[in-house]
């Protein structure tokens, strides 16, 4: 009688094993990726946005630090514009971006009439503009008394170069800084400051 061999099957278990570490290193090797991808993605965001950043804070200081442009003043060289006849010191920031704002007007005028004045109040701009809220009283109110003898001193220049019939409005806004107090503080000194800006925008607005 023959003999009947029987073979055994090899276990299928080993090949489950196999088939599912294939699949685990292909799930960790794809997920890996994209995340990494992804991160990449947020660090070039983040480089982008602090260039960004960077490039706005530069323009915004450019702005402040620059020299005077003719778009920068509340006047232009069409001579179109004029101040306002109501201009805001409520506070040392309104006072400040008045006083700015005369600076920019009178040197606009000087171009529009071909009237060379002190490169003076060029400084005294710069000053004006780095004026922010850590800088004291004291010191804000020697630079607004040194900045209006020097808006003074170029408009006594347009004056008698151009304008002679404003001798007295010119002489009235030099008597109105002279009154201002620079030992003083803005609130006791306001009201005179006013008075200055008011009257230096007055003989301004007729140098027409």
């Amino acid at each position: 009688m023959a003999e009947i061999k029987i073979r055994k099957k090899s276990p299928i278990w080993p090949w489950i094993l196999l088939v599912l570490i294939i699949l685990a290193a292909l799930w960790y090797f794809f997920i890996y990726l994209d995340t990494a991808d992804i991160d990449d993605a947020d660090d070039v965001d983040d480089v982008n946005t602090e260039q960004i950043d960077d490039e706005s804070y530069n323009s915004e200081d450019n702005t402040n630090s620059d020299a005077y442009s003719e778009t920068d003043s509340t006047y232009n060289t069409s001579g179109s514009n004029q101040l306002s006849s109501q201009p805001v010191t409520t506070t040392i920031a309104d006072a400040n971006k008045s006083m700015i704002d005369l600076i920019d007007a009178v040197r606009t005028k000087s171009l529009q009439t071909k009237v060379t004045i002190s490169n003076d109040l060029k400084a005294q701009r710069e000053k004006l503009v780095k004026t922010t809220s850590s800088t004291s009283e004291s010191s804000w109110m020697n630079t607004m008394k040194s900045s209006g003898d020097q808006i003074i001193a170029a408009m006594q220049t347009l004056q008698k170069e151009k304008y002679p019939q404003l001798t007295n409005e010119v002489t009235s806004a030099q008597n109105s800084l002279q009154m201002v107090d620079a030992s003083k503080t803005f609130e006791d000194q306001k009201a005179r400051i006013d008075t200055f800006i008011r009257d230096v925008v007055t003989t301004l607005n007729k140098m027409q």
